[in-house]
């Protein structure tokens, strides 16, 4: 047994060292199980055959072990492809579908499942992707992919869960050993939650668009730093300004050209002080219309603020004609007396008030209509606003400019006249005042003729304030009643005991 063992191991070393270069062969395949396999073979087959027919039979096995070298490499490769492709699609987001020419799914991501409510991936396989779109546009894109050209398109598709879902999808031929489309490669985005905001923005641009094309409002937007002034303006910009909105587009500031020229300041300032100061303003402002028209316009400006600091402005722009026709004839209503179209007691106080303040010295009158009770009684109430109005308008014109009237009530006229005056000065001014007043007025089918008394107080030596001026004038002018009327007196020594007298009396 051992000379047998012997003889079969020399006689193998004897077959390696023949048959070394296959073996080499063999081994720098770097599969040593094979090669081991290889000379254990030869050596034994070796023993049976001749020569000849064991160098054929060697050559036949390495060339066996190079197929199956090959093979084997094959194999690890496609395993390796394989697993790649499992891992990209397992972490790809989109829906991953391989088609065959007819369209129907070979086979399909995870993820692709999951996106289109799959129970399993083999509940996908087999049937007509193309069927599940809605219109005629996947047919058209994947017909495209068959031609050869890698295309896309946007469709929406319902899930297995009956869910309608939005999608982008591309497609991209797959090529076969002879450079035809065998399968088309396809993936489609999940743009479900995309399209349903852009129908919430769309749904939110018609709604503001049908507000301001029915809403007689102009919205505008400009940047914080009003370089780019007009971001947005709406279609009320055109029946606000008769103009049209295009003329923007050529002259951003054509609009302000509109704006009256005393108003622009203002305006400007606002506009600076919203974006400044981080809080809401407000301006009005003329437009200067065609035709010599005049149209007032209220803006309301609000800065908006991102992140801390204010990145644009948005104003709300109104029609204010008539909100200023009807503070004017508020105004008018408080401070002008509806009678003689003078100012009322609020405004002529209002005016005093103002000129106290300022320290400007002026001439307080007090004008006092000699019996005028009796054309009341005489010749009605009507009569004696006729007289009234006539007076009212004669005081008037013999003022000289920057003076004040008023009618407080009654028969009496308030006159502020602005600067310093002396005595001749007063005299002159009163008798102006007593003329005009005496002059003949026709009342029905007669003429009256009517005197007035006047008291004169003198800001700041007859009082320092509104009620001082008013008393001194009024006790001045009840001193020209008692000197015989038609007559005026200044605020004087006596009047100033009798003032003093009436108040240690109280």
């Amino acid at each position: 047994m051992q000379g047998r063992a012997s003889d079969f191991l020399g006689h193998m070393s004897d077959t390696v060292a023949k048959r070394l270069p296959y073996i080499e062969w063999a081994v720098r395949l770097d599969r040593f199980g094979l090669a081991f396999f290889a000379v254990v073979t030869m050596a034994i087959v070796s023993l049976f055959v001749p020569q000849p027919i064991s160098n054929m039979l060697a050559m036949g096995a390495a060339a066996a072990m190079v197929f199956i070298h090959q093979g084997q490499q094959a194999r690890r490769r496609i395993f390796a492809a394989n697993q790649l492709s499992h891992g990209l699609l397992s972490i790809a987001e989109d829906c991953i579908k391989l088609l065959d020419l007819q369209g129907r799914i070979i086979c399909v991501s995870e993820v692709g499942r999951s996106l289109i409510e799959a129970k399993c991936i083999d509940d996908l396989v087999g049937i007509e992707w193309l069927d599940l779109w809605e219109g005629p546009d996947a047919r058209a894109a994947f017909d495209q992919a068959l031609a050869g050209q890698s295309t896309q398109f946007s469709g929406s598709c319902r899930t297995f869960g009956g869910a309608l879902k939005w999608w982008t999808s591309s497609f991209a031929p797959v090529y076969g050993e002879h450079g035809k489309v065998t399968a088309v490669l396809c993936k489609s985005r999940d743009i479900t939650a995309e399209v349903a905001l852009i129908d919430e923005l769309r749904g939110n641009a018609r709604v503001q668009k049908d507000m301001e094309d029915h809403v007689d409002a102009v919205f505008w937007t400009a940047s914080a730093d009003f370089r780019e002034l007009l971001l947005h303006v709406s279609s009320a910009f055109e029946r606000m300004w008769e103009m049209p909105v295009s003329a923007l587009k050529e002259d951003e500031t054509s609009w302000a050209q509109r704006v009256h020229s005393e108003d622009m300041p203002e305006l400007r300032g606002k506009m600076r002080s919203a974006v400044n100061s981080g809080v809401p303003s407000q301006s009005y402002f003329r437009l200067a219309l065609p035709d010599e028209r005049t149209r007032w316009v209220r803006a309301d400006i609000y800065p908006v603020i991102e992140n801390g600091a204010v990145s644009r402005v948005v104003s709300v722009c109104v029609d204010a004609t008539e909100e200023r026709m009807r503070l004017a004839e508020l105004h008018k209503l408080a401070n002008i007396d509806s009678l003689t179209g003078l100012h009322n007691r609020n405004a002529m106080t209002e005016a005093i008030v103002q000129r106290c303040e300022s320290g400007e010295p002026l001439a307080y009158l007090f004008v006092d209509i000699d019996r005028f009770k009796s054309i009341n009684d005489s010749a009605g109430h009507t009569a004696g606003d006729t007289v009234l109005k006539a007076i009212a308008e004669r005081i008037r014109a013999a003022l000289p400019k920057g003076a004040i009237i008023a009618r407080p009530g009654g028969d009496d006229f308030t006159i502020v006249l602005p600067g310093a005056f002396d005595q001749e000065r007063i005299e002159r001014a009163c008798r102006r005042i007593a003329l005009a007043c005496h002059r003949p007025i026709k009342v029905g089918c007669k003429n009256v003729t009517m005197s007035c008394s006047i008291g004169v107080a003198l800001f700041p030596e007859h009082g320092r304030t509104p009620e001082e001026l008013f008393i001194s004038a009024d006790m001045a002018m009840y001193a020209a009643k008692r000197a015989g009327r038609n007559t005026f007196r200044v605020f004087g020594e006596r009047e100033k005991d009798d003032l003093a007298r009436i108040q240690l009396e109280a």
